[in-house]
């Protein structure tokens, strides 16, 4: 009876520890937000930031690998004053997934390619790579260059979001703003087109001058 007592407070304690332990994949890490502490990464190792005039820039955070090999755990902080619906994603390799994405569950241990699984591995799967962060997914055009979306309504001025990547992105552009606000694209082309109309009538003008002569 004592042996049986003694064997199940080892299993309960193992069970609470490997909770504990999954657990603190759900954390954002102190060091390196908004990123979850995952696999041997405390927190992003990349991080991509859109500031005022909505201009995305990338930089490095000094933190490894999730994976233990060259997986990127990828936050994106959002300090302009639009909502972000989406970005543009280029490098080598970085949608050549593998099957080790940061976010394929918490009791899983597939976010590690090698070594310790220090943190664990981030709660998933939210998509079918194991890759996409919480509320986000991708549409990849090649293995270098794709765009991640982020559901839920995009990221809200202030917001943050998070997301795994097979290698490091080189570059990120922000391709999508709230619908509510106008894209600079939609400003030139108003522009464009009043140039246009104005030429047209200056030419008008000119011919209506020649004809009087």
């Amino acid at each position: 009876m004592i042996t049986m007592l003694r064997l199940a407070a080892i299993l309960t304690v193992t069970v609470l520890l490997s909770w504990a332990s999954s657990e603190a994949s759900n954390v954002v890490s102190p060091l390196n937000p908004p990123c979850f502490q995952i696999g041997q990464a405390n927190g992003c190792d990349v991080t991509i930031t859109i500031n005022a005039a909505g201009i995305a820039s990338l930089s490095l955070t000094g933190q490894p690998a999730y994976d233990g090999a060259e997986d990127a755990l990828v936050g994106v902080i959002n300090n302009s004053a639009v909502t972000i619906n989406s970005l543009a994603l280029t490098g080598s390799d970085i949608f050549g997934f593998d099957g080790d994405g940061a976010f394929t569950g918490l009791a899983s241990q597939a976010c590690i390619a090698g070594g310790a699984n220090t943190f664990g591995c981030g709660p998933g799967p939210n998509g079918p790579s194991g890759y996409e962060g919480p509320l986000t997914h991708f549409v990849v055009t090649n293995i270098n260059s794709g765009t991640v979306f982020f559901d839920g309504g995009g990221i809200a001025p202030g917001g943050t979001s998070q997301f795994s990547l097979e290698e490091a992105p080189t570059t990120a552009i922000n391709v999508i703003v709230n619908p509510s606000v106008p894209s600079p694209s939609s400003g030139v082309l108003f522009l464009l087109g009043s140039g246009v109309v104005s030429l047209s009538a200056a030419l008008r003008r000119r011919r209506h001058g020649a004809d009087q002569i």
